[in-house]
């Protein structure tokens, strides 16, 4: 497997209740906490680059979040 394309492994810490909330939801869809919780995370990185709110790999190209509240 290419070294790029490997997994990455990222500890969370949330508090109880948000936890509970999140476990609850999981549950209620039937996957596992981690599974949904890396869902979660993966629509709000999309929604992100979507916004422009994500830099781009090229450090050479403009980022179009530079100039923001500016």
């Amino acid at each position: 497997m290419d070294a790029d394309k490997m997994a990455k492994r990222v500890n969370l810490t949330l508090s109880d209740a948000y936890y509970s909330d999140l476990q609850r939801w999981a549950e209620n869809r039937g996957e596992p906490v981690a599974t949904f919780a890396t869902y979660l995370l993966r629509l709000a990185i999309d929604e992100a680059r979507r916004a422009g709110e994500v830099p781009d790999l090229d450090p050479n190209k403009p980022s179009t979040t530079e100039n923001k509240g500016k």
